[in-house]
């Protein structure tokens, strides 16, 4: 159990820290204590209006089965076979026991809501929360045990997949969404969920009262930050898996342009909630260069990540701090036409200067 504990565990939490930073953040500095718990009570009102936490629950549990997974299949770990040679009913209760850290911030959320159905004398919610949270340690203790005894299994394609692959061509900006889907669908679905929630949130706030320009620009800050896992996927999808780019005969703005385009793709939930959801008076030039600031924070996360090679927990620490950096310059009323432009010069700067020099040398 002392070898599984820092390999699963130590490193989860070391590796989402940024995710972690970023929740905290969000939950602490736009919601009050008040807000928790009449959001909390909402919650709990019905069982089926439980199926909204619990819906996060299962995502952040599909986080955890694919990090577990990866973990698996890194050669250094190879060691950990040797589990399999313990009692089956000690492999289901250390396994049990390693999820069970891996969920912590799931069942403290859950004993937040459980506390707050006791107190208002809802034992349906409580037995559904419950139920909930013992499906989840199941599937994830399951999942861990059936990848230790399943390392190598075949990966088989199914037919509609390659008759796709044979009938239709794919544009080059994308090759990573494709990949995304069929390696990290888990990441991919999690991020997205996370900013419509966050846009719809925010958005919902101008019908109450009258806010200026920067609330919605914190909430742009905010769902550009949580999309810097896809970015780092994609840079690792680019320099890994298709590292021999460097070598082909292209201009350096054609390269951009690809890239851009393939931004461009990943941020298009958010802009269509954002067009949709954008409020009445805020005006048409206000959307533009709101849609301008989302995509020049993100210009500027990939091209920090040329500057230097980070892995994900350094980069999300990075990024973490220029969120906070870009907080306080909205809070002071700086144009965010002017920080989007910023943005965008020093991410082309940084881009232009690494891109040929960069080794990439991290892993996912």
């Amino acid at each position: 159990m002392k070898v599984l504990l820092p390999v699963f565990v130590r490193e989860f939490y070391l590796t989402h820290t940024g995710f972690f930073l970023l929740v905290i953040a969000f939950a602490g500095g736009f919601m009050r204590s008040y807000d928790h718990i009449a959001l909390g009570e909402f919650f709990i009102s019905s069982p089926l209006v439980l199926v909204i936490p619990i819906v996060f629950w299962f995502l952040y549990n599909l986080k955890v089965i694919n990090f577990n997974g990866e973990k698996i299949r890194q050669n250094e770990n190879e060691f950990i076979f040797c589990f399999m040679l313990f009692p089956v009913s000690r492999q289901w209760w250390m396994a049990i026991r390693v999820v069970l850290i891996q969920l912590l911030p799931v069942f403290v959320y859950g004993l937040f809501l459980s506390l707050l159905a006791w107190k208002h004398e809802m034992m349906n919610s409580i037995i559904v929360i419950l139920i909930a949270l013992k499906i989840l340690v199941i599937i994830s203790a399951y999942h861990l045990l059936w990848s230790l005894h399943h390392p190598n299994y075949e990966k088989k394609v199914s037919f509609i997949s390659r008759f796709l692959n044979l009938q239709f061509k794919k544009a080059f900006p994308l090759f990573f969404i494709e990949w995304m889907t069929r390696h990290e669908f888990a990441m991919l679905l999690g991020t997205k969920s996370f900013s419509a929630l966050t846009i719809l949130g925010i958005t919902a706030l101008y019908k109450t009262d009258i806010y200026d320009l920067r609330l919605l620009s914190i909430g742009i800050i905010i769902v550009s930050v949580g999309n810097t896992g896809l970015l780092h996927a994609m840079h690792h999808f680019e320099n890994f898996h298709l590292s021999w780019l460097k070598g082909l005969p292209l201009p350096f703005l054609k390269r951009i342009f690809y890239s851009l385009l393939t931004i461009v793709i990943i941020l298009l939930p958010e802009m269509v909630f954002l067009i949709q959801r954008f409020p009445a008076g805020q005006g048409l030039y206000n959307l533009a260069i709101s849609a301008f600031f989302l995509f020049s924070i993100a210009f500027l996360i990939y091209g920090l990540l040329y500057a230097k090679d980070r892995n994900q927990q350094e980069i999300m620490t990075l990024v973490f701090y220029c969120g906070i950096g870009w907080f306080v310059l909205v809070l002071f009323d700086v144009p965010i036409l002017l920080l989007g432009i910023l943005n965008a010069l020093v991410g082309l700067a940084l881009w232009k200067k690494f891109y040929y020099s960069f080794e990439y040398v991290s892993r996912k």
